[in-house]
């Protein structure tokens, strides 16, 4: 069945119009259920309105047609200026424009996604991540080589990290756009599409590893199109995906379009069969062996990619409907329907209409079509069944990748079906910028501005659409050590317990409510919550030794002494606890004890400037009673 031009104008217009309508709604009943479109309700209600005007305006065929008819003319004139070879100074204009609106209006804090999380980590010097570890030690060489300049953080690594690949991205979508659009509307329709889904977002200085991904996975579809249209050779692309792979391992599901390349490329190759074999050999594995020797080059430890614990298990983890701290609505239930409506609303509004279009194209796809639908069922796949629940929201970020060659698909289809109405073009690519614009643009200023950034993720956990436990309890810990940070230890206290009352079972949460305490001066409070922490968790190594930490720093040097020696059971070359049991035989004044210890400590760290310290102190008491005639106790 073919929708007639007409119907389908009616049909794009009803979309978008109900897109706007929805936008409204949620800005003027400010519910938290349509998180995927609330972001016009931080600003003032007139910004609302007139955003709503502006998009119902554009949703009007003619009116669209004849604003890009009008702009059209001018505006094609300036860009045929980068055609030829001035076309790559086009490419690198637009991308350095893009990457400076990404610098100056970047995220300003970090609650969405594990932003503080990372931070924290890459601090700590992590320079792997089991998920995800390609990306991390991008972001790692980043920190350090910015570690050269004084005053430089691990955040600014990761906003450095997120731009860079925003530029990246802007640039390759600026070639692919003039791959699969033949005119000057088709490519604006193109580029339009893809600069204003929610993946764009992950520019804007976003702090964590998924705006490398997502500049690795339009590169795989860049190289494959181009490919795909005669230029370029199938082993740069199998290496880009498997670099891609490394980005992120959730990137695996995208792997049937990899053998849909390798089954196209041997039915295209006319050599003889004993050298599409050798070729298919080096296709397969030498992309996998170079990447696999960088990987090994870098330090990373290929093994981990084979734990049950820590390898792809761990992030392919299908929704199955259990009742957990993790899993808490089924498969199919509505809760799970009402989530990954949200999530295409945020991520990919226009999706649908481009998509499922009754054409004659989905009959006669072109390579390239077959290719993207390959990659679009597997990604759509892969998003349906990994649980959106898992962390709520935040978990747009990990889906975005997943909707580029959706969209894409269905941008090429479009521009198949309208082929010959250039003026359903004009309307279509109206639509992506306005409509798109719209619902991106708010969502960039909410999360460029602290206080709106804020709010709208404090909605989100008051709310009561967020069921997974996991989901709740993080939350309220992050915004808690956010204000932590900035000394507000009562709002801190707050959101631990509301952590707590979602998730009693983490000893982490009773160390953070124990901090807010100290900083408010309720050392009963601390005694009480760090106790706690190791009631939960007697044999974790940070409950413990945190406990022992608040005992020493409160002069109960006998009680501190038993937490401190727990932590070296479960731990025995724990070097800080090993330094602090030295000083409590030193105050204890058991000196045989205390250099016993200290020489364990500089058995491990030979360097280390406190042992070295405390050692010349010791000896010297030793010195002292030795010319006392006492005896070393």
């Amino acid at each position: 069945m073919i929708l007639k031009p007409a119907l389908l104008k009616t049909f794009f217009a009803f979309w978008a119009i109900g897109l706007v309508l929805l936008h409204l709604l949620a800005a003027v009943s400010g519910s938290g259920l349509l998180w995927g479109v609330d972001f016009w309700s931080y600003f003032p209600p007139l910004w609302a309105y007139l955003l709503a005007g502006l998009g119902l305006v554009a949703s009007v065929p003619s009116l669209a047609q004849a604003a890009f008819s009008f702009l059209s003319p001018e505006l094609e004139r300036f860009f045929r200026f980068f055609e030829g070879r001035k076309a790559y100074l086009g490419a690198l204009s637009i991308s350095a424009a893009a990457g400076l609106s990404f610098w100056i209006f970047r995220c300003r804090i970090h609650l969405l996604g594990d932003g503080q999380w990372w931070i924290r980590n890459l601090e700590l010097n992590l320079k792997f991540w089991k998920n995800e570890p390609l990306s991390l030690y991008l972001n790692w060489l980043v920190y350090k080589t910015g570690a050269l300049f004084p005053g430089f953080t691990a955040r600014e690594a990761f906003q450095i990290t997120s731009v860079c690949s925003g530029v990246v991205f802007v640039f390759i979508l600026f070639w692919l756009a003039r791959r699969i659009g033949r005119g000057f509307a088709e490519r604006v329709l193109v580029f339009a599409g893809l600069i204003t889904l929610g993946t764009v977002e992950l520019f804007f200085g976003y702090v964590e590893t998924y705006p490398l991904l997502n500049a690795a996975v339009i590169a795989y579809l860049f190289l494959t199109v181009r490919m795909l249209q005669g230029r370029g050779g199938l082993f740069w692309v199998v290496s880009v995906f498997w670099l891609s792979v490394m980005m992120h391992l959730s990137v695996i599901v995208m792997f049937p379009s990899l053998v849909y390349l390798y089954f196209d490329w041997w039915k295209g190759s006319k050599e003889v069969f004993a050298e599409k074999v050798k070729k298919l050999l080096v296709f397969l594995f030498g992309p996998v062996a170079v990447v696999g020797l960088l990987m090994y080059a870098m330090g990373f430890d290929l093994s981990v990619l084979f734990s049950p614990k820590e390898g792809i298990s761990n992030i392919l983890i299908p929704l199955v409907g259990e009742e957990s701290r993790y899993f808490n609505y089924r498969l199919f239930s509505m809760a799970h329907f009402a989530a990954l409506a949200n999530l295409l609303l945020l991520v990919s509004p226009f999706m649908v209409p481009f998509c499922f279009l009754p054409v004659r194209c989905w009959k006669n796809l072109s390579r390239v079509q077959s290719f993207l639908l390959v990659v679009s069922v597997f990604s759509l796949v892969f998003v349906f069944f990994f649980n959106s629940e898992l962390g709520f929201p935040r978990d747009w970020d990990i889906f975005a990748y997943a909707f580029i060659a959706p969209t894409l698909l269905g941008l090429s289809l479009f521009i198949e079906h309208s082929k010959g109405d250039i003026r359903f073009t004009h309307y279509a690519a109206v639509l992506a910028v306005v409509v798109g614009g719209i619902h991106m643009v708010p969502w960039v200023l909410v999360n460029a501005d602290e206080e709106l950034s804020l709010a709208r993720y404090e909605r989100i956990l008051s709310g009561g659409s967020l069921h997974s436990v996991h989901a709740r309890a993080f939350g309220h810990e992050e915004v808690a050590i956010y204000y932590r940070e900035r000394e507000l230890y009562a709002q801190a206290e707050s959101h631990f317990r509301k952590a707590i009352e979602a998730d009693s079972s983490s000893y982490r949460l009773y160390t953070g409510l124990a901090g807010a305490y100290q900083g408010q001066g309720k050392l009963e409070d601390v005694r009480a919550a760090l106790k706690h922490a190791v009631k939960l968790e007697p044999e974790n190594l940070m409950a413990n030794y945190n406990f022992a930490l608040f005992l020493h720093e409160t002069d109960s040097l006998d009680q501190s002494l038993h937490y401190f020696r727990k932590v070296i059971e479960i731990k025995p070359d724990y070097i800080p606890a090993l330094l602090y049991l030295g000083l409590i035989y030193l105050k204890l004044e058991d000196y045989s004890q205390a250099l016993d210890h200290y020489q364990r400590v500089l058995q491990l760290d030979p360097d280390n400037k406190y042992a070295v310290k405390n050692l010349k102190i010791l000896l010297k008491r030793l010195k002292e009673l030795s010319a006392r005639g006492d005896s070393l106790q």
